[in-house]
């Protein structure tokens, strides 16, 4: 007998291929450890650009943003590789994800039943300066949205509507402590599929 959440899973990957001619690409942007509570987001229609994608960063916070910034990374991991042991930091999984490691990605669905939230921590970085964390994700559903944390500060909302996306999730922490960076990441209500692909950590 076919487990529910697996057929769930498989009519979620169903709909990812049916939807696949028609996806969208989007670049989002928030400084998680600001007052301003704002999200910037862009939408293409092809994978986004990377001059574009550093323009879009400038404008937004890193004026003299070099361009190695984009191309380098202090921390990476990905599904099949979620813990690094030098410099340490690792992803926690707390409620229904699978792992489909042909695949290399960490899923979630709303027909499976269940919530979910993804805990990055970044260990050991440098109190006082201004770091970049980008997170990768494929994401479906109608009018949802995807939240995101860092450490006690006050939560971003990131917009998914409509059919399936692909979203980069630049955003800004500033260390307030040499101990750990935490950035969490939920899908909220309206959120149908959210499977996690890679996050990076680099210092500006």
């Amino acid at each position: 007998m076919t487990e529910p959440a697996t057929d769930a899973r498989t009519a979620a990957h169903e709909f990812l291929l049916r939807n696949d001619a028609d996806k969208r690409w989007f670049h989002h942007l928030a400084d998680l450890d600001s007052d301003d509570t704002a999200v910037r987001t862009r939408d293409y229609d092809r994978p986004v650009p990377l001059h574009e994608r550093m323009e879009h960063l400038r404008d937004f916070v890193f004026a003299d943003l070099p361009p190695v910034v984009v191309n380098s990374y202090e921390h990476r991991l990905w599904p099949r590789e979620p813990y690094a042991s030098s410099p340490l930091s690792y992803v926690n999984a707390c409620g229904r994800w699978d792992l489909w490691a042909e695949l290399d990605r960490l899923e979630w669905a709303e027909s499976a039943g269940g919530a979910g939230k993804l805990e990055f921590w970044f260990r050991n970085v440098t109190v006082g300066s201004k770091a970049l964390v980008t997170i990768e994700v494929t994401a479906a559903g109608t009018m949802g949205n995807i939240e995101v944390r860092s450490s006690a500060a006050s939560p971003r909302v990131f917009p998914v509507s409509g059919g399936v996306g692909e979203h980069t999730l630049d955003l800004v922490v500033t260390p307030g402590s040499a101990y750990a960076v935490l950035v969490t990441v939920q899908p909220m209500a309206g959120m149908a599929y959210l499977a996690f692909r890679e996050v990076t950590y680099q210092t500006a």
